[in-house]
């Protein structure tokens, strides 16, 4: 989930946590509904945890309102060719009963490893539970047909769309 911290006073300086449970779109609109309700000011700087692959530069589009937006990378992903081999044989004997997937990037990759693999009936035929709407999209158009899709993007909502797929 994407978070902002705001700089606060006191002995801890980044104590406040404000998530905007949603994508960098919803976290821009929180951050400047934030400043218009008197809840943060503008000369405080923010921080914001991210992937190494942004979607768009929400730091540029904050800096352009007047924010001083320090991003650190949180977190990479990294594609691999294929499936580890025990998910290849898993997904060949019917062995895997569900997919999660939390990102269009990691959704594309994998399905570039199960088409490489030699699996990519098998596996679209499994429910395939996205944390969001364009996520599922991807998997729509490559065949899925069992897609389910988070009530909101984040993990809890994830996990309820895989017990609902697991009934």
């Amino acid at each position: 989930m994407t978070s902002c911290w705001r700089r606060c006073c006191g002995w801890s300086p980044w104590r406040t946590r404000t998530p905007a449970d949603g994508d960098a779109t919803a976290l821009r609109e929180r951050v400047q509904a934030s400043v218009r309700a008197k809840q943060l000011k503008k000369k405080n700087p923010l921080l914001y945890l991210a992937g190494a692959e942004l979607a768009r530069d929400l730091a540029g589009e904050l800096g352009t309102h007047g924010f001083d937006v320090v991003t650190r990378t949180t977190y990479r992903m990294l594609a691999l060719s294929g499936l580890p081999h025990q998910a290849r044989e898993a997904f060949a004997a019917n062995r895997i009963e569900a997919v999660l997937h939390y990102s269009q990037r990691s959704a594309r990759a994998f399905l570039d490893a199960i088409r490489a693999d030699g699996v990519e009936i098998t596996a679209l035929a499994l429910p395939q539970c996205c944390i969001s709407p364009s996520v599922a999209s991807s998997l729509r158009e490559a065949g899925a047909t069992q897609v389910l899709v988070a009530s909101s993007p984040d993990e809890n909502a994830l996990f309820a769309a895989l017990e609902r797929a697991l009934r």
